[in-house]
């Protein structure tokens, strides 16, 4: 029994050393960065081209929707008239 119950003890410090040296690095690492604030916007303009070539259609308009990631909805028309909508990253 006294046997037993030293190898629980020993156990339970061997577990509490290495949770909390598993949690001390947790706390060291760098912490997440939030995507939406090391976005830089690209231009309209740059949106349209990148559209363009991408599907090589005649851009007709754009605009940027905000959200959680930015990206702009870019109208294009290809050359038999049929009007699609192309999604473009707004981040750099």
């Amino acid at each position: 029994m006294k046997k037993t119950l030293f190898l629980l003890m020993i156990l339970s410090g061997c577990f509490t050393i290495l949770f909390s040296s598993v949690a001390e690095a947790a706390s060291q690492r760098e912490p997440k960065r939030d995507r939406g604030a090391e976005c830089r916007v690209i231009s309209k303009s740059s949106a349209m081209r990148i559209a363009a070539s991408r599907t090589g259609s005649k851009v007709v308009s754009a605009s940027l929707m905000r959200g959680s990631r930015p990206s702009y909805r870019v109208k294009v028309i290809n050359n038999v008239g049929r009007i699609k909508y192309v999604t473009v990253n707004a981040c750099r």
